[in-house]
Order: structure tokens, then sequence, then C-alpha cells
């Protein structure tokens, strides 16, 4: 398992975004700025899908999950400071591949008989491939997007909750599991669109806060954040160089942990956003595209950093690196308690995964529904979400390490099927670029 999450999956992600940013000529980087104005401007719903804005906030939904705290803190202690680093850089060429999914799942979307939209990435791998090879690769990834998303992903989502509930205010296992379902139950049985309107009303809210509170993180230790950008990019290439190596840290742990966690949280290469964005009412795949990479620069390079840097300042700077034994949640805890103090530190980190993380539970339910939909039909949509309610409960219960790996695990099967078809499509994804078109 380690060869398939710790290497084929690092060198597929890096490889595929590297690809796609010289293919799209640096896609990310000419049109960043256009992709954060679009996030406004494409409010309104029409042609009976949800608005753009709306599909943007059902892909951060999923995002802006356990990765972006538990995952952040998991990776540094593991990776070292390091691990941020290659974080940006995997998010960094992922928002090329980002801009390749969304603008991608709007040209092969298509409407069933009864004027429901369908799309995502099984729809444009089996046009990449055609004939039966697409239909094996597409049901390849679409049983293990299910499997990937609303299996094993709601309950690592559920099960960081249920920890941090019980950590912050002794609530038991059981009780945050009951809890979690039915509130997850409420939105998911009414439909797609109660789940896209929730993420549409509370994600810009509740994300403005808590990057502000890791802003205030960082402020408040201020005088150390010129120490912590340091240790992120010399313990990229030399971890050992973090107080003498004492930390056993290795490059392979700092590449390895920054990419894996990177993924999780901004699902950049993964397939699963396509199903979101292939439900706005935009008929422009370029338009689509730019939000698709600035969803990762939100995600990654704003609220995952903010999160990352905090920890650093507090932990790594002036004195011993924390011990391995400790958890991604209370780093983060110990990085927040600087301004909150220890208690008050983990009641916000705890109401933060629970935001956060209920809102992934919702997010991804929707994509593994697609999926699901895609390879069953749609008569296979009340069992999912049942069975998907299901691993949502038992997820607050299950070991911890036995949750990341199996998601770790099928997350990376996602990849290494959806990878080939970006690939192979990419230079009609470069026909969608408005300055690539008089060339093409």
């Amino acid at each position: 398992m380690e060869i398939l999450t710790d290497i084929i999956l690092p060198v597929t992600l890096l490889v595929t975004g590297i690809f796609l940013t010289v293919k799209l000529r640096f896609v990310q980087v000419r049109y960043l700025f256009q992709g954060l104005r679009n996030m406004f401007s494409g409010r309104r719903e029409k042609n009976g899908g949800i608005s753009p804005f709306a599909s943007l906030m059902s892909s951060l939904a999923a995002q802006l999950g356990t990765g972006n705290i538990v995952g952040a803190g998991s990776a540094i202690i593991t990776g070292g400071p390091g691990a941020v680093f290659w974080m940006w850089a995997s998010a960094f060429f992922g928002m090329a591949t980002a801009y390749s999914e969304a603008s991608l799942s709007i040209i092969t979307r298509r409407r069933d008989k009864n004027g429901k939209t369908e799309g995502g990435a099984p729809y444009y791998i089996r046009c990449a491939f055609g004939g039966r090879t697409g239909k094996i690769l597409s049901a390849l990834f679409s049983l293990f997007a299910t499997i990937a998303l609303g299996f094993t992903g709601v309950a690592v989502q559920s099960n960081s909750i249920s920890t941090a509930l019980n950590e912050a205010f002794g609530l038991p296992f059981f009780i945050t599991g009951i809890g979690i379902t039915l509130a997850a139950a409420f939105f998911i049985l009414r439909g797609t669109k109660a789940v896209t309107g929730f993420a549409e009303r509370t994600i810009p809210v509740f994300g403005v806060l808590y990057f502000l509170c890791s802003l205030g993180v960082i402020i408040f230790n201020i005088k150390n954040l010129p120490e912590a950008v340091r240790l992120i990019f010399v313990c990229a290439f030399s971890p050992k160089a973090l107080f003498g190596g004492i930390t056993g840290i290795g490059i392979k742990e700092s590449v390895t942990q920054g990419i894996k966690r990177g993924l999780f949280t901004n699902e950049a290469g993964m397939g699963s956003s396509p199903a979101a964005h292939a439900l706005s009412s935009s008929e422009d795949p370029h338009f689509q595209g730019t939000l698709g990479l600035a969803g990762v620069f939100i995600d990654t390079f704003l609220m995952l950093g903010i999160t990352a840097i905090g920890i650093i300042t507090v932990l790594y700077t002036g004195k011993a690196p924390p011990s391995g034994t400790l958890t991604g949640s209370e780093a983060v805890t110990l990085s927040m308690g600087s301004i909150f103090g220890v208690r008050g530190a983990s009641v916000f980190i705890a109401l933060s995964v629970l935001f956060f993380a209920f809102a992934s539970v919702l997010g991804w339910n929707l994509y593994g529904k697609a999926a699901a939909a895609y390879l069953f039909g749609e008569k296979s949509e009340r069992l999912y979400l049942i069975s998907s309610l299901f691993f949502t409960f038992t997820g607050c219960i299950m070991p911890v390490k036995t949750v990341w790996l199996l998601t770790d695990v099928f997350n990376s099967l996602m990849v290494l099927t959806n990878a080939p078809a970006l690939i192979r499509l990419s230079e009609k994804t470069r026909k969608f670029i408005p300055d690539n078109k008089k060339s093409c």
C-alpha cells in the first residue's frame, strides 16, 4: 500500500500537474485573478442549474474539511515544516489540473430524460478513451469514487468530528455519530439543491471567520514569522536541517505527507469536484475552469496555508520540535492556544472541525451519489444514501488509522484513473482558453 500512496500517487499528481501547466501555458498564473473575480460574478441561476458561485461553494464544501485543520497538522508533525512547501507545490500545479477538470465537466455533461444534469469525471474519462476502454475506465473510476467519497471519505470526516468534540467537551463518540448522521440525512435526503444551498450560504461566512482567527495567531506571533517561512523552504529539501535532525524526518516523509495531505484537502486530480462543477448553469468551460483553479488557491494557499504557518510559528521556532506522538488536531489546538488559551482553542477547533468536516460530509456524499448513479443507475441512489449515512455513523467509532489508510488507497485509485484522461484531453482543454483559440 505504501508504494501506491507514497510513491505512485505523488509522482502521478506532480507529472500530471506539470504537464498540464506547460500544455495550458501556466493558466493558473494568467487567470488566477480572473477566477477570483468570477467567484462574485456568477451568482445567478439559469437554465435550471445552480449558479456558478453555488457550484464553487459546493466544491469548497468538500475541500474545506478535515484536511485544512487535522490534515495540515498531521502532515507537519509527520513530515516537518517542509511538508507545507510540497503542499503548495502540488497545489500550484494542481490549479492547472483543477482548471482542466472543471472545464471538461462543462462540455461533457448531459441531461437525462427527466432534464436532470449529469456530469463529472466518468463522462470525460469515457470521452477521452471511447469504446470499451472508456467504458471500463469510467466504471472503475465510479466504483473507486463511490467508496472513497461516499463511504471511507465521509467516515474520515465524521471521525474527525467525533474526536474533536470528545476532546473539547467529552461528548461520547456514539452520541456524536447519531447527531451527525441525523443532520446529514436532513440535507442529503432533501436533494442536491439543499446541499448546494447550505454550502452557498455558510461556506463564505465560516471560511472568513476561520481565516481571520488563524491570521490572528500569526499576527500575535509575528516575530516568529520569518523563521517559520525559512523552515518551510529549508526543510522541504533538507529536513535534517531542523534542530540537527532530531525529529528523524527525511525528505521522503516531507514530500509524501505534503502531497498526500494536499490532495486530501484540495482534491485537484482526484476527479471528485467535477461532479459539482457540472451542475453549474454556466455554459462557458473557461469561466468554470477559472473557478476550479481559484478553488484550489483558496483551499490550499489561503485556508490550509494560514493554518500551517500558524502551527510552525508557535511550535517550531526557537524551541525543540513537538513529539511525533502529537496528533494533527492537538497541533492546531496548541497553535490557536497562543491567543485563545488551551481551553478556548480546544472549543474553537472543535467547532471549526464540526462545521468544515460536516460540510465535507455533504459535499462528498453529493459526489459519491453521482458516481454511484453513473455506475448503477438512478435506482441505486436511495441504497447508496442509506449506505453513506451508515458509514457516516460508523466513522465516528472506527479506529482513525484504519479510516485514513482506506481513504488514501481509494483516493490514489481515483487519481490513477482520472489523470490519464486529463492528459489525453489536454489539447481540447487548451482550446477553451481565450488567448489560445486563434492558435489552435
